[in-house]
């Protein structure tokens, strides 16, 4: 599976600091953790309408922009709760599911381990897009959203493709 890593910084990021694939060779903990590998992002356009498509049903709360300094996004007073609200949704089924079929049994066997990371996933996606940012580090985008500034312009560095 494939997904990308997504610099996000709250200014302008200067050419040189673009993140690139080399900032996560060698001893990186992402290459332990999440990813198999990681390679140049193919279409840097592409990844940035795909990211798009994940706020769709947000709308007008989160706003697009392009200006001389660069391209970014600004997530709207009201954004968090509309967007974790939906995501609690996804949270809560996950959670109904888990608690309906634990049972002392197969709590021994493995039985649990797909409940468990769906439950998992639907807080944070280990396996979805993740967000390189100065104060957050290398962080999944659910973490990330969490400590957004509404009305904050964020602007796009490099992306990244990896593969898990």
């Amino acid at each position: 599976m494939h997904s990308r890593i997504i610099q996000l910084e709250a200014g302008p990021i200067d050419e040189w600091d673009l993140t690139t694939p080399d900032d996560y060779c060698d001893d990186h903990w992402f290459l332990y953790a999440v990813a198999d590998y990681v390679a140049e992002d193919a279409d840097h356009e592409e990844t940035l309408k795909w990211f798009r498509s994940l706020f769709e049903p947000e709308g007008e709360l989160v706003e697009f922009f392009e200006r001389p300094e660069g391209t970014g996004v600004i997530f709207k007073e009201g954004f968090l709760e509309a967007y974790f609200g939906r995501q609690f949704v996804r949270f809560k089924a996950a959670l109904v599911k888990l608690t309906n079929t634990a049972t002392e049994e197969n709590f021994r066997s493995d039985e649990l381990a797909y409940a468990i990371s769906n439950l998992r996933d639907a807080y944070a996606d280990k396996y979805g897009f993740y967000i390189q940012n100065y104060d957050t580090s290398l962080v999944t985008l659910n973490k990330f959203l969490r400590h957004v500034k509404p009305d904050t312009p964020y602007y796009f560095g490099g992306t990244v493709d990896y593969h898990a």
